[in-house]
């Protein structure tokens, strides 16, 4: 942000340096988080969330999960937290809002072809 983008100080930047992701995580949240976690709010627009298998994502308070990719770990009065627990897409949205976004979750650490990183996993016929 600072070089490429030139859209803060070289001294912001600097502090920005000094914190920790883990301290970040926490402070959000309000409790350890060694996930990777994702905030999505009403300004998150033009583009899906991206997450992996055990990924943390935090939407507003009055916020629904659609399909299957996350579940519901826990909600507050100002907040829903939800973890990635499969491959797949799915949708969030606020409708009092009038706010939704796709979201799509891979494999953790997912590597090979791009159009196969959201496939949901076939389920074994028996």
């Amino acid at each position: 942000m600072r070089a490429a983008l030139g859209m803060i100080t070289v001294s912001r930047a600097e502090d920005l340096l000094r914190h920790r992701p883990l301290a970040l995580r926490s402070e959000i949240l309000g409790r350890e988080c060694r996930e990777h976690l994702v905030v999505a709010d009403l300004h998150w627009s033009g583009r899906a969330i991206d997450l992996q298998v055990g990924d943390m994502l935090q939407l507003r308070a009055g916020a629904k999960i659609e399909g299957g990719c996350t579940e519901e770990a826990e909600r507050r009065a100002e907040s829903l937290l939800a973890r990635a627990v499969r491959p797949g897409i799915g949708r969030v949205a606020a409708p009092e809002a009038n706010w939704s976004a796709y979201l799509r979750v891979s494999r953790e650490n997912y590597s090979g072809r791009s159009v196969y990183r959201f496939l949901e996993e076939a389920e074994d016929a028996e």
